[in-house]
């Protein structure tokens, strides 16, 4: 069994990221000492007990923890498991800043709950990672299904994963098949297309992403539980803006998700985890939150608690394209849940990293998703727009910019649509103090990750709903 979190694809320093490197059962750089860095807790939450459970997380590390030559690795309860590290961002002393970690948990007792501890030290050899062949000889797919006025729009990710795959495509920051994970415990490739009616008709203005994590199965060569981020976005910067409506059915295996009524403004998007066949473990990963503030990812808070009343009371979820506890128009006057240091229900997990309070946070980070502030560029590259696209989309319109261009490079202006302006949606972002990711305050949306950004710098752990991605340099 499987469980994920996110985290934040951007270290405080604005380094240039790295590219979704390949480390397997470590972080095999060189060698070093051996040092205990951090200690989570891996929490069973069923009244049962569960077998091979991976769990993936995000960490980020300390100035030096694990240094440029350090090999990481974990122990759970006492005992050494196996480990993954995928690295994503480094300090400007070479050590590890950030990285997408996977561990395997042989078993769990009901309701327990175990130390995580991650230490340097001499890390076992790898074996190959699973390999996207593996998880095509399945009989795995996820599906959507949108009836757009009556006529049912579609588009799956097995045949999205086949193509690449027959093509080669698959690598990192691949525009068409992007590797994000790659080990022995998980390997994860994310890929999209435009929804098809049954006459051959594309809808212009929607287009989905599947973010597919496959996991080891119990049998060395197998792959196990595979859970699908699938996520709707109506956010091509160029394209006449369109508000469809429609009734979204996804479905992977016999997991099945039916969304209520919906109507998708322009520069909008939302997603729905499924687990292929409902194989979702119930599993809790408890971040020491206490290192997050040492690392200074996030700033120091004082040592609170709060009540049992107010956890209770928290918000748990959030319906598609709804602004949850999100200020409605973010361009009024006064204080906001979302400005500050960090947001509202970000700092309360801080303080307290209680599910509920994960939870809550998860929630507002995905309703930011309701506002139309998102923009790519055309496909199929699909990037977030920047200046190489010749012009910079705002919250209000579309802006050449003239002063870096010359007279050959602006001709195109004359004939290629601008980008859309935000459309009359039921909520308002500000362009003053937005209280929202990174990608989103330069109005352009990173490809999809399930690496949510609730904060100017770092989110914290599921690492997995909203999920920015670092993009590629340009």
């Amino acid at each position: 069994m499987i469980v994920h979190s996110r985290t934040s694809r951007r270290d405080r320093n604005g380094l240039r990221w790295l590219a979704p490197a390949i480390v397997i059962t470590g972080l095999l750089l060189g060698t070093a000492h051996a040092a205990s860095i951090v200690t989570d807790t891996l929490v069973n939450q069923s009244a049962r007990a569960q077998s091979n459970v991976a769990v993936t997380f995000g960490q980020v590390f300390k100035d030096g923890d694990v240094a440029n030559g350090a090999t990481l690795t974990a122990t759970l309860g006492g005992r050494t498991v196996a480990l993954q590290v995928d690295p994503k961002a480094t300090n400007p002393d070479g050590s590890l800043r950030h990285a997408v970690l996977t561990a395997m948990a042989p078993s769990l007792a009901a309701r327990a709950k175990l130390p995580l501890t991650l230490s340097t030290g001499p890390a076992p050899p790898a074996g190959p990672p699973i390999a996207l062949s593996q998880l095509l000889a399945t009989n795995y797919d996820a599906k959507v299904s949108l009836n757009i006025r009556g006529t049912t729009y579609s588009v799956n990710a097995r045949t999205l994963l086949q193509t690449a795959n027959g093509a080669k495509a698959c690598r990192p920051w691949s525009k068409t098949c992007n590797v994000w994970l790659s080990g022995p415990l998980v390997s994860a490739w994310v890929v999209n297309g435009p929804v098809t009616a049954a006459n051959g008709a594309t809808n212009p203005n929607l287009r989905v992403y599947f973010a597919v994590r496959a996991y080891a199965g119990a049998t060395p060569g197998t792959v196990g539980a595979v859970d699908t981020d699938i996520i709707v976005e109506n956010t091509q910067a160029y394209t006449p803006q369109a508000q469809p409506q429609y009734t979204a059915t996804l479905t992977s295996g016999s997991a099945t998700y039916t969304s209520p009524a919906l109507t998708q403004y322009t520069a909008t998007r939302w997603h729905k985890v499924l687990w292929w066949n409902n194989a979702q473990p119930q599993v809790y990963l408890q971040q020491d939150t206490q290192y997050i503030q040492n690392s200074m990812a996030v700033s120091r808070y004082m040592d609170l608690q709060p009540s049992k009343s107010f956890l209770a009371k928290l918000r748990q979820s959030c319906a598609p394209l709804d602004h949850c506890d999100q200020t409605k128009f973010m361009g009024a006057t006064g204080a906001q849940p979302a400005i500050g240091p960090l947001p509202r229900w970000t700092s309360v997990y801080i303080v307290d990293p209680d599910v509920r309070a994960y939870n809550w946070m998860l929630a507002n980070t995905d309703a930011l998703g309701a506002y139309s502030s998102h923009y790519r560029d055309e496909p199929p590259a699909g990037l977030s727009v920047s200046r190489s696209t010749l012009t910079l989309p705002s919250l209000t319109g579309c802006m050449p910019i003239r002063s870096r261009l010359t007279t050959a490079q602006m001709q195109p202006f004359t004939a290629r649509t601008c980008c859309r302006p935000a459309s009359t949606t039921p909520w308002s972002p500000s362009a003053a103090e937005p209280p929202m990711p990174p990608a989103i305050r330069t109005c352009g949306t990173t490809p999809i990750n399930r690496l949510p950004v609730t904060s100017p710098t770092w989110s914290p752990a599921r690492t997995t709903t909203w999920k920015s991605w670092p993009s590629p340099p340009r």
